[in-house]
């Protein structure tokens, strides 16, 4: 739920985890052995079914402080309740926005927590379809892999995502926009691309400013896994995807640059790039963005991407 956590290890294939040989669930006493070393604020075990092997996640008590930047990015949210809740409510949470997005025809895994057994079964615990998929965190730190193959795992990704909040848009359903948006959390498959992890979903709120903040966190994540010179290329791409609904774009451009002390707050990140080089921040993506647009004829506005790159701050 945080920049530096990802549960996207609970689908990864390459996670290395020592599974007991056993077609029933485990015990209770014997479900540690399959427990994955991730960090997260929940406990994720993978655990052999049946020939078959099933995600289980058990919600523990989050802290505190995991949201507060998001609430504070996007105030009209629920997410200063999510932080709140109970690790039940949360499950529970989950498990509803995962149907939601399964009946809007989306790819996510099935929850499968009426399989459980009884010494396993709780409030706390949501049994999940393991899919075999590997991430796109995993895909573009693959050095076997040029950066053609990258782009084009990217595009695909672009593709699904800008398809997704074309629906949002059309429906006002704030709950399809998927706000752990970390490359752990997007598994390319050959057909499809899953999402999972949605314990950070809202039920309400402005949908094309949940919307705009998914596409700059994926973007960042892009460029940190891949490699911080292709920033320009990735939002070109993106820029291609989104012609249909250019306004989630402008609107990404127009949280991040017309947020109070924008210049104090570009200052600190460039600060912090100097230290960290291969940091990107959220000031590197929709400057991206805005150059990409002002070079797209159909899709630029002059007066928003002028006042845009005059507050650029060169890297």
């Amino acid at each position: 739920m945080s920049d530096t956590m990802t549960t996207s290890a609970e689908q990864s294939p390459h996670c290395q985890v020592d599974l007991p040989d056993s077609n029933p669930w485990p015990s209770r006493d014997n479900l540690e052995r399959c427990r994955l070393s991730v960090a997260s604020s929940n406990r994720l075990y993978l655990v052999p079914v049946g020939g078959r092997r099933i995600i289980l996640k058990v919600f523990t008590e989050s802290p505190r402080h995991m949201l507060d930047w998001l609430v504070r990015f996007v105030p009209q949210s629920n997410l200063s309740t999510v932080r709140q809740r109970l690790p039940e409510d949360r499950c529970l949470h989950e498990r509803r926005v995962i149907e939601h997005w399964q009946r809007c025809g989306q790819a996510v895994p099935t929850a499968l927590s009426d399989e459980l057994p009884y010494d396993l079964a709780s409030s706390r615990s949501l049994a999940l379809e393991w899919i075999e998929s590997p991430s796109l965190q995993a895909l573009l730190r693959d050095i076997t892999l040029d950066d053609r193959q990258r782009m084009n795992f990217v595009e695909k990704v672009f593709a699904e995502m800008a398809d997704r909040h074309r629906l949002a848009l059309e429906t006002d359903d704030a709950r399809l926009a998927h706000l752990d948006a970390n490359t752990g959390n997007v598994l390319v498959g050959d057909e499809r691309v899953y999402r999972i992890d949605f314990e950070m979903a809202c039920d309400r709120g402005q949908v094309v400013d949940l919307l705009a903040y998914e596409v700059v966190k994926l973007c960042r994540w892009i460029a940190r896994d891949w490699n911080p010179v292709r920033i320009s290329d990735i939002a070109s791409r993106l820029v291609g995807h989104y012609s249909m609904i250019p306004q989630v774009l402008y609107r990404a451009i127009s949280i991040t640059t017309n947020r109070p002390f924008s210049w104090w707050h570009r200052l600190r990140d460039q600060r912090k790039k100097q230290k960290f080089p291969h940091e990107v921040t959220k000031y590197d993506v929709v400057d991206a963005i805005a150059r990409s647009l002002r070079d797209s004829v159909d899709l630029r506005r002059p007066s928003l991407i002028h006042k845009v790159s005059a507050r650029s701050v060169p890297s």
